[in-house]
């Protein structure tokens, strides 16, 4: 249980969700364009701790103190899925009064990746008035999974470090959100992810169906990352990443990594 703060001893000022926020605005800035003004991260343990991150410091901290964890996605990793969902379906006002009426924060929209030992949680979000952003999420995830790919290379230094300012809520029995049985209707599983490869050459285009750990794989592999670093991100063996590495060279028929590199960066784009 190394650095890990019990909940009701976090320095609210000095915690890296505070102390990151402006660093957090600036990754997210691209967000923005398509009418997303609020980004968050949290990284469940499977000890029950958590790590956050976030462009609003102030929300984030008047939510742990009115004890609002309690109803979130927090407690055991080992039941939840990887998903996406709509905040219009929380069942939670405390929440949707907290976010709208002090921080003008509404319409928002969760990704979920679960993963052996952990699960992620990517929140994304609008205004109070903004509902048609909820169409634009449904119909772009692509382009969300292209932004935490994003965040997390560029995040990784903060990332680091809140690996070592984890909470730990105290969470009593399976009502979260996402676990509760008023969820499981409401939740949308993910699949894996299409890669069209163009051949410009040849003027034709090739569907490369890749899963989600192979598109992280891919997209780190693009611009740059080692298989070291890769695993660091995501949390898996550098052997993992080698494996899946081989898998990919497999499905885009390249015989080398590098003549998959300039592959992926002179063809690969998401769809």
């Amino acid at each position: 249980m190394n650095n890990i703060i019990p909940v009701e001893k976090i320095n609210f000022s000095k915690h890296l969700f505070a102390t990151s926020a402006q660093d957090v605005i600036a990754i997210a800035k691209p967000l923005r364009k398509f009418g997303i003004t609020h980004f968050a991260y949290q990284k469940l343990h499977k000890d029950g701790s958590v790590e956050l991150l976030g462009t609003h410091a102030g929300f984030t901290e008047q939510f742990i103190k009115e004890k609002l964890y309690q109803n979130t996605f927090v407690g055991d990793v080992d039941k939840y899925i990887s998903c996406y969902a709509l905040w219009r379906d929380i069942n939670c006002p405390e929440i949707t009064a907290l976010a709208g009426g002090g921080f003008n924060i509404g319409n928002g929209f969760i990704i979920t990746k679960r993963s052996e030992n952990f699960c992620e949680f990517f929140y994304f979000a609008s205004t109070p008035e903004n509902h048609q952003i909820n169409s634009f999420y449904i119909n772009n995830i692509d382009s969300l999974e292209k932004f935490i790919i994003f965040f997390k290379e560029s995040a990784k230094s903060i990332l680091n470090i809140g690996k070592q300012q984890r909470i730990l809520y105290p969470v009593h029995g399976d009502t979260t959100l996402l676990i509760s049985h008023d969820w499981k209707n409401k939740i949308t599983p993910m699949k894996s992810t299409e890669i069209k490869l163009s051949n410009y050459i040849e003027n034709e285009s090739l569907s490369i169906p890749l899963t989600d750990r192979e598109l992280e794989c891919a997209l780190f592999l693009k611009v740059g990352s080692s298989a070291k670093e890769t695993a660091k991100l995501l949390d898996i063996s550098p052997r993992t990443v080698e494996k899946h590495t081989d898998n990919i060279k497999e499905k885009f028929k390249c015989k080398t990594k590098l003549q998959l590199i300039a592959t992926l960066q002179n063809h690969f784009m998401t769809s």
